[in-house]
Order: structure tokens, then C-alpha cells, then sequence
């Protein structure tokens, strides 16, 4: 595998699709680089191998993208259990870890991945079961956010729906989750 691919990711793959297609990925990647297709940041390291993961099994680069803020979420709950931690001031909630999602993600991901360019994530709350995310990075990795999302739901069980407009992989300068907590009341 690259080396340059967080050993998160390459669990990741490795749950999500086996050791073979690690292995198909260690030597695909590599030889894509040395004939200069691909640059070997790690941000391109990674959306390769995603498109590689993609041709391979059918499922589309953002489909796999959102499987991977799923696992990362789940892996940071499992080795980081303050991520959740009550402040004091009650239970955390969906809602809570809504509006620190980017203070909480960013400080667990540098400690699992040397990385110093994370996306800015805002999140406005636009009533009790209504927020908003607000997503910059020149990566365009929302997708990842929104696996990010789903995953926090599952563990808080929370159902809801998300609209994903507008969106930079749609040219436009950021991105906006809208998040609708699905209640009996809604």
C-alpha cells in the first residue's frame, strides 16, 4: 500500500473490501505515481485509491468516501472515548456533537493522522432538530461528512434527513448538510 495512506484508511479498506484489494491497491497506486498520473500527496494517494476502489467493486467514489467517515467515526469512538465525554452540562447528544464536530474531529484526527490542512466545518443550529453544516476544504471530501453524520446518528439513534446542497463537487464555493432530525413531530 502507499505508505503515505493513514493507517486508518488502510484498515478501513481492509474491513470494507479484504486484504486482496489492499494488496491490488498497494501495487495499482505506486506504479500510477511513477508514471506521473498521479501526485503523491496524500490527498491524492487517497482519492485514487478510492477511484480504484470504485472501479473495482461498482460503488461510486462518493458512496465509498461516506463508508470511510462512517468507519472513521466508529474507529475514533472506539479508541477515543472522550469524543462523547459529558462536559458537565448534561449528556452529550446529536445535536451537541453537531456543533462541535470540528473541534472534536479535528483534535482526534491529528492524533491519528500527520495532517494540518482539515476542512473547516460550522455548524448552525436552525432550531431544536434542524442544523446546518457548513463544509470548505479544497479537497471536496464532504462525502466523508456525511458518513461522519450517519455515524453519529446510528449512536445516538437518530433518525433523520440530510440535503446536500449546495456542493463544491458541483462547483460551488462550499457545501450545506442540512440535517432534519426525522421526530413525531415532523
Amino acid at each position: 500500500m502507499p505508505r503515505r495512506l493513514p493507517k486508518i484508511f488502510t484498515e478501513f479498506v481492509v474491513a470494507s473490501f479484504g486484504e486482496d484489494v489492499l494488496a491490488e491497491l498497494a501495487e495499482i497506486v505506486p506504479a500510477m505515481q511513477m508514471a506521473g498520473a498521479v501526485e503523491k500527496s496524500l490527498d491524492s494517494v487517497m482519492v485514487t485509491s478510492v477511484q480504484v476502489l470504485a472501479e473495482r467493486t461498482g460503488k461510486t467514489a462518493s458512496s465509498i468516501f461516506n463508508m470511510f467517515g462512517e468507519s472513521l467515526l466508529s474507529r475514533l469512538l472506539e479508541d477515543y472515548q472522550e469524543l462523547y465525554a459529558d462536559d458537565g452540562d448534561g449528556d452529550i447528544n446529536f445535536q451537541l456533537f453537531l456543533s462541535r464536530i470540528e473541534s472534536l474531529l479535528h483534535t482526534e484526527l491529528k492524533k491519528v493522522i500527520a495532517y494540518s490542512d482539515l476542512p473547516k466545518i460550522d455548524c448552525s443550529i436552525v432550531n431544536a432538530h434542524e442544523y446546518e453544516l457548513t463544509y470548505r476544504s479544497p479537497r471536496k471530501l464532504c462525502a466523508i461528512l456525511e458518513g461522519v453524520v450517519t455515524a453519529a446518528a446510528n449512536h445516538f439513534h437518530v433518525k433523520y434527513q440530510l440535503k446536500h446542497k449546495p456542493c463544491m463537487n458541483q462547483g460551488a464555493g462550499h457545501c450545506v448538510l442540512a440535517i432534519q432530525e426525522v421526530t413525531g413531530e415532523n
